[in-house]
């Protein structure tokens, strides 16, 4: 190491930027991970919504799950949780959370007001 080298050791504003630098990544490494974990939920709730809607057990019968299974695996090899289990868990999923999934209706009254609060808001001199 030359002196340079040496001086930087000690210098607090390198160690703030090396520690901002640390934290940056490690935010934005979770925000990825949360992203894509958000991301695979809807593809699993999709993915159950299909199955759901083509009637797949009743139109192939029992053995469709463990043919997708075989299928998914052979089609995206690296990918793991395509296991029968996983596809009747991935199904139950959907079941579970579509019905709280739905737009809920607002009455006319609630409408009026909301509109009325947007209307103070917009008038607002900015």
């Amino acid at each position: 190491m030359d002196k340079k080298d040496l001086s930087i050791i000690g210098d607090s504003e390198y160690i703030q930027m090396l520690e901002k630098i640390k934290k940056s990544y490690k935010d934005r490494q979770l925000k990825a991970a949360v992203s894509v974990n958000s991301e695979m939920l809807r593809f699993y709730y999709s993915l159950g919504e299909e199955i759901i809607n083509l009637h797949a057990e009743s139109r192939w019968g029992s053995g469709f799950y463990k043919k997708l299974s075989s299928d998914l695996k052979k089609e995206i090899p690296n990918v793991k949780g395509f296991s029968v289990t996983n596809l009747k868990y991935i199904k139950k999923f959907y079941e579970i959370y579509s019905p709280l999934n739905r737009p809920q209706l607002v009455d006319d009254l609630q409408i009026a007001e909301i509109s009325r609060n947007f209307d103070m808001i917009f008038n607002i001199p900015w």
